[in-house]
């Protein structure tokens, strides 16, 4: 295999774009070839790789750190993001004095309720009260009424 071809393909496998026929071929190729210095650290990835096979590891996955990755940023405009957080924030604002409107209505209707049913509770206990007071003071008989000796 040519020089190049095998650059190709290196850097086609590293990408992880190539075909098991092209990574058997990359294979076949460092494993027969005497170390070069260019590829050394290749020919030890494949070397790890068959090993791992070798021991019973049908499928060998690895993960690689990227050391070239670069981050990138969407480049909206900085009058756009400040109305987008006014907005998020004019909006979460609005929900959080709804609801506690909506919270304090719902107070407020209890403690009516509870005062209504209190003062009418309270109204039932002072006619209850008199008419137990009435039940024990003395009456006086009329004159005609007949009394037993």
């Amino acid at each position: 295999m040519e020089k190049d071809k095998l650059e190709i393909l290196l850097e086609k496998y590293w990408k992880a774009e190539t075909t098991l026929a092209e990574e058997k071929l990359i294979k076949a190729y460092l494993s027969k070839q005497a170390a070069d210095e260019s590829h050394t650290g290749d020919k030890d990835w494949f070397a790890a790789i068959q090993d791992f096979s070798e021991i019973g590891h049908d499928e060998v996955l690895f993960t690689i750190e990227q050391k070239n990755r670069k981050s990138v940023m969407l480049g909206y405009p900085v009058w756009l993001k400040i109305a987008a957080v006014t907005i998020l924030v004019s909006g979460l604002t609005w929900l959080g004095v709804d609801y506690n409107q909506k919270l304090n209505t719902q107070l407020e209707i209890e403690a009516l309720a509870r005062r209504t049913a209190e003062e009418s509770l309270m109204s039932m206990s002072n006619a209850l009260n008199q008419a137990y007071q009435h039940l024990n003071e003395p009456t006086e008989l009329p004159d005609n009424a007949v009394t037993e000796n």
